[in-house]
C-alpha cells in the first residue's frame, strides 16, 4: 500500500515516531529488525527530532511510509500514539495527482510514490540517444537490486537534466 502523507498528517506521524521511539538506538533496531534497513544509511547520530525528519524524508521518497508505519507499530504494539496516528489515516490521505501530460512529469511522479518501473518506462520514451547508456546503468543498478540509499535522489536529477536538455 502506498502512503501519501499531508503536512498535518506526517507531523502527527513524526510526533508518534519521537512518543515511540525514545533514543537513536530504539529507531536503530525498529529499522533493523523489522524492514531491514541500517539507520547509519539514512543519518547520522544528531538530535532525536532530526533523526525521526530524516526518516520520514528517506521514506517518502523511497516510497515506504506505509511499511515504516506498520514496522513501527510491530515494534511498538501497545504504544497509543501510533495506533492514534494509524486510526487517523482513514480520514483524508492526499490524494493521488492526476495522471501527467508529459513522461518526465510522469516519470517523476511515478518515482514520488516508489514506482520505479515507471520511471523507466516513461523516461525511455523521451531519453536522447546519448543519454541512454546512462539510464541502461541506472535500470541495471535496479534490476540487479544494487540501489545505493540516494537511489531516487539521482533518478529524480537523471529527469531533470534531461527535461533541462529537451528545452
Amino acid at each position: 500500500m502506498h502512503l501519501q502523507l499531508t503536512p498535518e498528517q506526517s507531523n502527527d506521524f513524526h510526533e508518534a515516531l519521537l512518543h515511540a521511539f525514545r533514543n537513536y538506538d530504539d529507531l536503530r533496531l525498529m529499522l533493523r529488525h523489522q524492514l531491514n534497513k541500517r539507520l547509519e544509511e539514512i543519518t547520522a547520530p544528531k538530535a532525536l527530532n532530526l533523526v525521526v525528519l530524516e526518516i520520514l524524508e528517506s521514506a517518502e521518497s523511497e516510497g515506504w511510509l506505509y511499511d515504516l508505519l506498520q514496522a513501527a507499530r510491530n515494534q511498538k504494539p501497545g504504544n497509543p500514539r501510533l495506533k492514534s496516528f494509524e486510526a487517523s489515516l482513514t480520514i483524508p490521505i492526499k490524494p493521488e495527482a492526476s495522471q501527467a501530460e508529459n513522461p518526465i512529469e510522469s516519470a517523476l511522479q511515478g518515482l514520488e510514490s516508489g514506482d520505479f518501473v515507471n520511471f523507466f518506462e516513461e523516461m525511455e520514451k523521451v531519453t536522447p540517444s546519448d543519454q541512454r547508456t546512462t539510464l541502461s546503468q541506472l535500470r541495471g543498478q535496479y534490476i540487479a537490486g544494487n540501489l545505493p540509499y540516494n537511489f531516487p535522489q539521482r533518478l529524480r536529477l537523471f529527469a531533470l537534466d534531461i527535461q533541462k536538455l529537451l528545452k
